[in-house]
Formats: structure tokens, C-alpha cells, sequence
């Protein structure tokens, strides 16, 4: 499996909407990165960071039906940690309505609205994408997870 860094928005949208996750705010920007993997030409699974103020927003992760359960999502989940912690990003945050059980599988917890940095509570992921009952979800990276090369 080789993940890719992705910058067609619209291979990205297509998948999510087949995913029926949100991407009216979709782009790839300064601040934002997308990794992806392909089966052929096709992307099959994507999962992108936002960085706001040393903090990381991980949003839009989706694997296509075919190529789910078999740890693709939780590879690029560990890809954006590792890119996150090479970018001095060591807090990462989510919003899911589908998938909390998957993220406590891979350390994140469950915290309150009312904990969330500000940074992050102004993003447009967080203040009108994602429904207020989205479980926010957090986790706190480690150098003993990052990729030594």
C-alpha cells in the first residue's frame, strides 16, 4: 500500500460524497493536506489534516466499501500523525458521527465542546460542517510514533 499526497480536489469530493461525509468546505490550502491511497487510477481511501496555531484537525477520513477492514484506515490515520508530528504538531482533534468506536481503537478520547482550543472551535469543520452532536474526539502524539527513516 503506498500513500500518496493528494492535491485533486475533485478525486477527493467524489469519494467523500460516496462516503456521505461532508465537503463543502473541501480545499487543499496552506493549511490543509490530503493523503490518499489508489487501486489503479481510483482513489479508494483519503484522510486529510488542517493545522491551526500548532494544532491538528484531522478530518474527511473514508475508505471505499471494497477496501474497507482491511487497515488502510488505520494506516493513513497513523501517516497524518506521524506528518503531523513532522510539522511540530503534537495535539490532534476530530469530529465523527460514524466512527468513535474506531478512533478509541486507535487512542483518541472522547473530550467536551467546552475543552476544545479555540483554534479549532473556529474552524469551519467544527463551527458549521459538522452537526453539534458529533463526538469530538482527541489525542495527544508522541515521538515514539513517529517514522525514524
Amino acid at each position: 500500500m503506498i500513500i500518496t499526497k493528494i492535491s485533486d480536489v475533485q478525486e477527493i469530493v467524489k469519494l467523500l460524497q460516496e462516503s456521505s461525509l461532508p465537503t463543502s468546505d473541501l480545499k487543499v490550502a496552506q493549511n490543509s493536506f490530503f493523503f490518499g491511497v489508489f487501486s489503479g487510477k481510483s482513489l479508494c481511501s483519503c484522510v486529510g489534516v488542517e493545522f491551526y496555531a500548532g494544532l491538528g484537525l484531522l478530518r474527511s477520513l473514508a475508505v471505499s466499501p471494497t477496501y474497507q477492514k482491511k487497515g488502510i484506515g488505520s494506516a493513513l490515520v497513523r501517516h497524518i500523525e506521524n506528518f503531523s508530528l513532522l510539522q511540530s504538531v503534537d495535539e490532534i482533534y476530530l469530529l465523527t458521527t460514524t466512527s468513535r468506536d474506531f478512533f478509541k481503537m486507535l487512542g483518541y478520547s472522547h473530550i467536551g465542546r467546552n475543552i476544545v482550543p479555540k483554534a479549532i472551535k473556529d474552524s469551519t469543520q467544527f463551527s458549521s460542517v459538522c452537526p453539534d452532536s458529533a463526538t469530538i474526539m482527541y489525542k495527544k502524539l508522541q515521538d515514539k510514533n513517529r517514522i525514524h527513516r
